[in-house]
């Protein structure tokens, strides 16, 4: 390199290129904030959903943190992994559940998903019913890309109203 005064100097350095990296996995958090767990009450059959981001055939295991995991499957859609499991235990027991997405050469990424046992209340039922509802949201997002925005790493969902078809004489 030369500057303006005439004065030039030179450096060499290596640079590794990696020719894989690890899938980049991201567990859907509770109303965008990945620091409150997702509700379950005993006996309910609750979705865990997560995503990754790779390029290439990637498999997928949950170990749903309470001493049970479920099967090795294909990712057939990188923004919908997802299982359903059913929590038992009592209220404010706490899980750890874990979402493992590999690729073909063997390397894996992870990422946690929080939930906490409540009573079977109202109110727990409707706080499950809200987070099974906004994945279904995100779920049709990546379908239908014409009808809102999705913000993986947040988990959070801007859906744009349809515009209004306007009368032929307006």
């Amino acid at each position: 390199m030369t500057d303006a005064a005439g004065q030039s100097h030179s450096d060499t350095t290596t640079v590794q290129v990696m020719t894989n990296l690890a899938p980049h996995v991201i567990c859907v958090p509770l109303h965008g904030n990945p620091d409150v767990p997702h509700l379950v009450y005993a006996g309910k059959a609750v979705t865990l959903k997560g995503i990754a981001r790779d390029a290439g055939a990637l498999t997928y295991q949950w170990d749903f943190g309470d001493g049970t995991t479920s099967a090795v499957a294909a990712v057939t859609d990188q923004y919908v992994i997802q299982a359903t499991h059913t929590y038992i235990g009592p209220p404010n027991r706490s899980f750890t559940a874990r979402l493992t997405v590999g690729d073909a050469q063997g390397l894996s990424g992870s990422d946690e998903y929080r939930l906490v046992m409540r009573p079977d209340t109202a109110s727990t039922r409707a706080e499950v019913a809200v987070d099974e509802a906004l994945w279904g949201c995100t779920r049709i997002k990546t379908a239908r890309p014409d009808i809102g925005t999705i913000r993986p790493t947040t988990g959070r969902t801007t859906v744009r109203p349809r515009r209004r078809a306007r009368c032929r004489r307006c």
